[in-house]
């Protein structure tokens, strides 16, 4: 990817909000932004007239694209400008930030740096430089060799060296740069000397270092059980299981399962889910009167109440015990 700035570079472009410049063809006497080239970026400005962007783009031929890669300057503060609709010129450009021109006193100036220098800023260090210096590889030898020889030299005196096992310069003083030379031959021994005395016994040496731990040993035999621990608290009680399949009701007569019209002797008012032995419960007709000396088949099990039993609230037949009268089913 380079950076290529193409002359006469313009087309329009109907984008709205911060996303990709699609392109929409060169207007007028200019070409488009294909002359930049697929993958490559370039210095753009786009406006609507009111609002500007200034900026490096990346130009994609697919599609013909122009992607915001870096926003340089803008009119919302530097950031990327959230257009709205309606067309907008996009055209290439220089910023000025990014001219190097002669200025007034025909001097070069830029808005930017050169090779990351600011000359604005520190140009001044090149001010000590001599008119016509002359710092090459070849010049410096010259300038050395070109110098007197010195002879007050002092052993404290710095002097330039080389290291080249680390390819780096190094200072050091002339006593510490100067050089050894070979070892001599070994002299003659010299004559035995009479033995001296025993002298007197050495300090004791230090305590040497603790020797290293042994191996660990066998493991124990297990140790008897201990006694059971007190029943610990019941745990809550588990969550509620699903509801099982339906059954089907039973046919036969006077089973569990069956239902049966029956009135309850002497019952009175009794709701939905209220339960009777089948001793107290007997057949019964929804619409024939009962003597209450006059009782049908006693039932066997236990019963459970499926509608609601009553009597008649008033003076006349009172006692009627088809009052009590509904529908059970046996469930034992």
């Amino acid at each position: 990817m380079a950076l290529v700035n193409p002359n006469r570079v313009k087309e329009t472009t109907e984008t709205t909000g911060t996303g990709t410049y699609s392109l929409e063809g060169a207007t007028g006497n200019f070409q488009g932004f294909s002359a930049v080239g697929d993958g490559n970026t370039c210095y753009y400005c786009c406006t609507d007239g009111t609002q500007f962007e200034i900026g490096i783009g990346t130009f994609t031929s697919s599609g013909s694209t122009l992607a915001r890669t870096t926003i340089l300057e803008s009119s919302n503060s530097n950031n990327a400008v959230s257009w709205s609709s309606g067309e907008k010129d996009i055209f290439v450009t220089v910023p000025a930030s990014k001219l190097l021109f002669e200025d007034t006193s025909n001097n070069l100036a830029t808005g930017g740096t050169i090779n990351g220098r600011n000359l604005a800023t520190d140009g001044s260090k090149l001010d000590g430089v001599a008119t016509n210096a002359d710092v090459t590889a070849t010049a410096l030898p010259s300038a050395l060799t070109g110098l007197a020889t010195e002879t007050s030299l002092s052993a404290s005196d710095i002097i330039p060296v080389y290291d080249g096992g680390s390819a780096t310069w190094k200072k050091a003083t002339i006593t510490n740069a100067a050089l050894s030379g070979p070892t001599g031959p070994t002299g003659p021994a010299g004559p035995t000397g009479n033995d001296g005395g025993t002298g007197p016994t050495g300090p004791t040496g230090p305590t040497g270092p603790a020797g290293s731990n042994g191996s660990a040993g066998p493991t124990g035999p297990t140790g008897p059980t201990g006694p059971t621990g007190p029943r610990g608290p019941t745990g809550p009680t588990g969550p509620r299981g699903p509801t099982g399949p339906t059954g089907n009701a039973a046919t036969g007569w006077n089973s569990v399962g069956s239902y049966a019209l029956l009135f309850w002797s002497g019952a009175g008012q009794r709701t939905g889910n209220s339960t009777r032995a089948g001793s107290g419960l007997y057949q019964a007709n929804a619409y024939a009167y009962v003597n209450a000396g006059y009782k049908n088949n006693t039932m066997s099990g236990s019963w459970r109440l499926m509608g609601q039993t009553g009597y008649y609230n008033g003076s006349v037949a009172l006692s009627r015990i088809d009052m009590y009268t509904s529908v059970f089913v046996r469930y034992a």
